[in-house]
């Protein structure tokens, strides 16, 4: 048989009902979570997984997780190479915390035009994540990619932290003006003075 847990503070509508990960009842009552469980605290805690989970996606997706990936892994096959085989971490990570500091950048700055516009894919437009947790992600990438593009050098890391500029000035308004191609051109065509 199973077992009532006991009250847990939590802040859903009262009287809605929803499902744990593994697929165990969930009864939200005046405020406080109710759970139905057969192992014990197992499911509690796999609620709070599955609470981490959907936030770390909700971070991903307004990362621009696709083209972040697919930009840091052409970039690295590109230092592979060109020689730098030992190197090639230390471009992948400066490059990956560059474009997720210019994704999770793009979906802050956009956030109330995303509202209005009902952007039911936008993280923050539906309230999947707080907007203040993507700014302060953008912050951090930002901040660890200048110690990681200068591990490529001087004048390399330069160069790969004006591309990133380039990028934010872009999302920063550039892409509703007639210069919208030149943040895009800059930051392509710098990728071969990077590697």
């Amino acid at each position: 048989g199973t077992a009532l847990a006991g009250n847990v503070w939590s802040w859903p509508p009262p009287g809605t009902r929803a499902r744990a990960c593994d697929g165990t009842r969930i009864t939200w009552r005046s405020g406080w979570r109710r759970v139905t469980w057969r192992r014990g605290w197992d499911v509690i805690s796999s609620a709070r997984r599955c609470g981490v989970r959907r936030w770390a996606i909700a971070m991903a997706r307004s990362a621009h997780l696709a083209p972040t990936l697919a930009v840091t892994g052409l970039t690295s096959a590109l230092a592979l190479r060109s020689g730098r085989a030992r190197d090639t971490t230390s471009v992948a990570a400066a490059v990956l915390c560059g474009q997720l500091c210019v994704g999770w950048s793009n979906d802050y700055l956009d956030r109330e035009r995303d509202r209005s516009a009902g952007r039911a894919d936008k993280p923050i437009a539906v309230g999947a994540v707080r907007a203040r947790s993507v700014g302060v992600a953008s912050l951090l990438a930002g901040a660890a990619s200048v110690p990681l593009s200068y591990r490529s050098g001087r004048r390399a890391g330069t160069v790969h932290l004006t591309a990133i500029a380039a990028a934010l000035a872009y999302n920063a308004g550039l892409k509703s003006t007639v210069w919208s191609v030149v943040p895009y051109s800059a930051a392509f065509g710098s990728v071969p003075a990077f590697v």
